[in-house]
This record gives C-alpha cells, sequence and structure tokens, in this order.
C-alpha cells in the first residue's frame, strides 16, 4: 500500500495557533461575526500533486488574515508568513521543506473588511 497523504492543513492551524496572537482555524467568518474582535487566521489546502519519490506530499495553501483594521492584518499575515518560510521539523507531521509568497491585501468581498492573503508551498512526509 502506496503511504498516505497527511493533514498538513492541520500542522499549520497548530503550529500558527501556537505563534501568533490570533485566532487560528479553517472557517471563514460569519457574517454575524462583523465588525471583527482581534484577528482572525483561516488556513486551507488549495492545491497539491501525486506522492513524489513515494514518500513526498506537496500541498499549497492558502493563509488568510482578517482583523478590523488594515495595519493588524498585515502585521500578523507578515508573522505568519515569516514563520511558515521558515518552518521545517514536526508540527504533527514531519515537514520537509515551507515556502510563503508575499502577502497582498485583498479586502473580503463580502464586507470590505481588511484582509491579507498569502500562499505556502509545504512538502511534508506521506504517512
Amino acid at each position: 500500500m502506496m503511504p498516505r497523504p497527511v493533514d498538513v492543513e492541520a500542522a499549520v492551524v497548530a503550529f500558527l495557533a501556537s505563534a501568533l496572537a490570533a485566532t487560528v482555524g479553517t472557517s471563514r467568518p460569519a457574517v454575524t461575526s462583523w465588525p471583527l474582535e482581534g484577528v482572525l487566521v483561516r488556513v486551507q489546502v488549495v492545491d497539491g500533486g501525486p506522492a513524489r519519490a513515494v514518500v513526498l506530499d506537496d500541498a499549497v495553501l492558502s493563509v488568510e488574515v482578517w482583523a478590523a483594521d488594515s495595519v493588524a492584518a498585515a502585521n500578523v499575515a507578515s508573522q505568519a508568513c515569516g514563520l511558515l518560510d521558515d518552518w521545517q521539523g514536526s508540527g504533527g507531521v514531519l515537514v520537509y521543506a515551507a515556502s510563503a509568497s508575499r502577502p497582498r491585501s485583498v479586502p473580503d468581498p463580502v464586507t470590505q473588511s481588511p484582509r491579507y492573503l498569502f500562499t505556502v508551498s509545504v512538502t511534508a512526509r506521506r504517512i
């Protein structure tokens, strides 16, 4: 049996939740939650590829950061980007490498609240 993909999404959520002053999860804030109190970070796997060398799992994740003001959103997005760009080791999964893109301002399309987005490519070991 070929090794299966790991839950990179849960590993990134746990890693960021332990390092950021923000609520980190996989859900978008409910429309009734606006205006936001604090900072919210959403992590989602948005792409990936077939197994490489049988045991390597490549995933692309989207990271969104919302806050009541753009300065707070930009600061937390920058912190998260730096943390993930340097992430290796174990976060519930064995991560070999991670590479994050530069955060960009993309206001929330529903609420027009400040939101920063970036992607991160992760290579982890399949189990």
